[in-house]
């Protein structure tokens, strides 16, 4: 007696996506003076096939301003969200968007706990944090069925450093 099998069902929800790390301090928080109001509708929407992952529900989602991009207030937004758009539009792909930013630190080791610094035994802990959501994004993933390619990472400055 042959059998047939289809397992098309359970391959065809394995998702891919194109991976950006977003991390910084202040702007890419986005502490800025641009409200989600000033957005476009196409970006104040949920962006088809850009992603984030939230650390607060420990999901990847689709990605909308004012609701999971980790904006200072409900009412601004990052660089996260014109970027997903952009990468959605310039590749055709799934982009997922993995933020950890801190605003009021400083990149450059300036003896405090307040930095990015790994050099520091006061610090680092800001580096490990990235490190701790980037590892949740990964199993997130693939409790999600969601394949990742990482491409790149984006480190957005504040003026903590700007002196």
């Amino acid at each position: 007696m042959s059998r047939t099998y289809n397992f098309t069902r359970y391959f065809s929800t394995i998702r891919k996506a194109k991976v950006y790390i977003l991390a910084g301090q202040s702007n890419a928080v986005g502490w800025t003076t641009s409200p989600i109001s000033s957005l476009t509708t196409t970006l104040s929407d949920t962006i088809p096939r850009g992603l984030i992952y939230n650390p607060v529900t420990g999901l990847i989602e689709s990605i909308k301003a004012g609701v999971n991009n980790q904006a200072n207030s409900l009412l601004y937004h990052g660089i996260e969200i014109n970027f997903a758009y952009e990468m959605v539009q310039g590749t055709g792909e799934e982009i997922l968007i993995i933020k950890y930013a801190v605003g009021g630190t400083y990149l450059a080791d300036h003896g405090s706990e307040n930095n990015w610094s790994v050099n520091n035994p006061l610090a680092g802990s800001l580096y490990k944090n990235l490190q701790d959501i980037v590892a949740d994004a990964i199993v997130a993933a693939a409790t999600q069925n969601i394949t990742l390619d990482f491409k790149g990472m984006l480190w957005y400055q504040g003026e903590a450093d700007a002196q």
